[in-house]
């Protein structure tokens, strides 16, 4: 787009069209939105499967009106979701050098932000004494008491008690009441500030969480402040602010996040009218470190990662070139191109993968196939799916084909028990243990357990030799009831019960949400010493962006046992987009650079589809979010060898690369030749090519 004058932005929208007068002329198929900027080329490409005849039209659009647009190299081609046999893999434009060094970061919000000490006098329109006079709705849902809090400003505090697993955010709140009109003028700078504390929570990031809300009071509830505050379970008073430009009245705290019990002690908003901007207003401690840390370019622990990397993820590898006579062939020409990672990188696969709509089903195979190398099904394993509904195996075993067809080469089983009792499928209710003799309860344990051997046998027989690992043991530090009965021989027993059944070799992992729990820790070195049958240690990692020294305690922690450590279930629902990218750039960066870990998986990877809407790779439509671009550009550019040169007198070329597979070519005198092989860590890793 060409204007002089323009400096915003536009979208660019193509697609495919019926043609006039017929059913979809204005409705299009296949649509792929691209940010354009005035005066700069940008490469965009759509996909869609062409199912209808009458779909002739092609449509190019740009929402808004510049000077000219300039379209050049159009072409409209057929399109493979595999290349050769081959993953086609998507190449990363976010930087422009292999560097691992050399990486994409963003303007830190927060530098220009003010102290809340800096700031000039506000009008007090809300303060913890109407705060401590509000009321609390929560129905079944928890209840709220007013209880000391010494180290408040009034010496009191809400206690919020949060249980029976609320449906929705607002399924329990704090009313705090209506803002009067003569508080504010719609369009005034205003700043919320509380302090709140987490005294236990069950999620699995082990954070409390509100959400602080001034919005219309009736009609659509417009909000015009929306504000998500976590903050750790160690008891701690943490101060968070919140700047808005305020339009509505009405104020409350939503606390409807997982069972919880919580603590506010404090809540106060000033209105600073028009005498400061909305975007230098303060922001808490705790985000301002995280932006301070995600941001810094020189971090010396995201150098010292990148260290390791290079020394544990790389290796050497020696093309050596003879001629018909064995003789070595000097300055001939070698290629060693990268088609495949050793190194795990996956995401959760679910039946959109095999919808009735065949664009819907292709789009997703072919930028699941583009982007990762294994899947792990989010439901079609787990025992209950499995065994209660007759449709799901079928279901589960065409997800496993279709992601072998499409160049996955691992698939995770996921996941065969937990420490509850379910009884669609294990048979039985929950008992009253304190009511049962040893004898009866070693009865119930053993009946159990043949319920259990049952339904892992199916699974295990029914995908054996198709799955490269299983998940036996989910979140026990949650859920514990039967360990508080039986104790470790329990697990023991179970792992033994999949072990009977595991292909030979197969890799048994016990998998934890809750991260960064020291209980979840100590679980693990029990484990050890019970002498538990299990490989591996999956590290779901729903998380936030979170302190880096707690990212780097956890992964030093949990590689020092001796196992296996795969992530299994990555996400991170930050509403900033560059900071969810910075921290999935960095979380990948560390992860990738402790020896033990085999694995990156995510719970999902497109927006449409993810259980949180806000996938680490995708957007709706297709294009790659900041954070899939972070990925892509690390995982197929930082860390992907394509390199050349020529061999020396010896007929040898060197050069390191990252673990995985590669296509070696050489040329010399006329005569070309490419093998394909395997550079694996471990492997010695000499590629002998005979030209004759």
């Amino acid at each position: 787009i060409d204007n002089p004058a323009a400096e915003e932005a536009s979208t660019l929208t193509v697609g495919v069209y019926d043609d006039v007068g017929f059913p979809n002329a204005a409705a299009s198929k296949g649509v792929t939105n691209t940010s354009v900027k005035p005066n700069e080329w940008v490469y965009v490409e759509a996909l869609c499967v062409h199912e209808n005849p009458l779909t002739t039209q092609l449509g190019i659009n740009l929402a808004k009106n510049y000077a000219t647009m300039y379209i050049d190299d159009l072409k409209i081609e057929e399109s493979d979701i595999m290349k050769n046999g081959r993953r086609d893999v998507m190449k990363s434009t976010l930087t422009s050098t292999k560097d691992p060094y050399d990486l994409k970061y963003y303007d830190n919000p927060v530098e220009k932000r003010l102290n809340f000490e800096d700031l000039p006098e506000g009008k007090l329109i809300y303060s913890t004494e109407r705060l401590l006079k509000a009321s609390y709705t929560a129905g079944e849902y928890g209840k709220g008491e007013i209880v000391d809090a010494p180290d408040m400003p009034l010496k009191k505090a809400w206690r919020i008690t949060v249980e029976n697993d609320p449906p929705l955010e607002y399924s329990c709140q704090l009313e705090l009441g209506n803002l009067s009109e003569s508080d504010y003028t719609p369009g005034d700078v205003c700043l919320a500030q509380i302090q709140m504390r987490t005294i236990s929570s069950e999620h699995e990031s082990a954070c409390g969480t509100v959400q602080v809300i001034c919005e219309q009071d009736g009609g659509t509830h417009a909000k015009c402040l929306k504000g998500d505050l976590a903050t750790k379970d160690d008891g701690k008073w943490y101060t968070a602010y919140f700047p808005f430009v305020i339009q509505s009245p009405r104020l409350t705290i939503r606390t409807g996040f997982d069972n919880q019990v919580v603590e506010i002690g404090d809540y106060n908003i000033y209105n600073y009218k028009d005498t400061v901007d909305v975007n230098t207003l303060p922001v808490s401690d705790s985000i301002r470190k995280l932006y301070n840390t995600y941001f810094d370019k020189d971090a010396q622990w995201r150098k010292d990662a990148i260290a390791r990397i290079e020394k544990i993820r790389k290796g050497d590898i020696n093309v050596i070139v003879k001629d018909a006579n064995g003789n070595p062939v000097k300055d001939a020409d070698v290629s060693v191109d990268m088609y495949e990672h050793e190194f795990s990188f996956g995401s959760a696969f679910n039946g959109n993968a095999n919808r009735e709509s065949a664009t819907d089903s292709i789009l997703y195979r072919k930028y699941f196939s583009k982007v990762f190398n294994t899947a792990v099904s989010e439901s079609d394993h787990k025992p209950k799916q499995y065994m209660t509904d007759a449709t799901v195996p079928e279901k589960a075993a065409a997800l496993v084909k279709i992601a072998k067809d499409i160049g996955v080469e691992n698939y995770r089983g996921h996941v065969l028990m937990t420490d509850n009792i379910n009884p669609a499928i294990d048979e039985f209710e929950l008992p009253d243990f304190t009511k049962m003799t040893d004898a009866e309860k070693e009865t119930f344990k053993k009946q159990l357990n043949t319920v259990r051997e049952k339904y892992v046998k199916r699974l295990m027989t029914d995908f054996s030799g198709q799955l490269c690992e299983w998940d036996v043991l989910n979140e026990a530090i949650s859920v514990h009831k039967l360990r508080d009965v039986y104790g470790l021989e329990l697990y023991k027993e179970w792992f033994d019960i999949a072990r009977k059944y595991a292909d030979p070799g197969l890799d048994l992992f016990y998998n934890e949400a809750r991260v960064f729990d020291s209980n979840f820790y100590q679980l693990m070195r029990d484990m050890i010493a019970e002498g538990v049958d299990f490989q591996g240690i999956g590290l779901e990692s729903h998380v936030r962006a979170t302190d880096v020294e707690d990212v780097i305690n956890m992964f030093e922690t949990v590689c020092s046992f001796g196992k296996k450590v795969a992530i299994t279930e990555f996400d991170n629902n930050e509403t900033d987009k560059e900071l969810q990218a910075s921290f999935t750039r960095d979380f990948l960066i560390l992860a990738f650079s402790y020896e033990p870990v085999t694995r990156f998986v995510t719970w999902g990877f497109n927006d449409k589809s993810h259980w949180l809407r806000n996938a680490p790779i995708y957007n709706p439509d297709w294009t790659l979010k900041p954070s899939g671009e972070q990925f892509v550009d690390l995982v197929y550019n930082k860390w992907w060898t394509e390199e050349k040169g020529k061999t020396n007198d010896e007929g040898t070329y060197s050069v390191r690369g990252y673990y995985g597979d590669y296509d070696i070519t050489v040329s010399a005198n006329g005569k070309t030749k490419t093998v394909s092989v395997p550079c694996r860590k471990g492997n010695d890793n000499t590629i002998v090519i005979t030209l004759d």
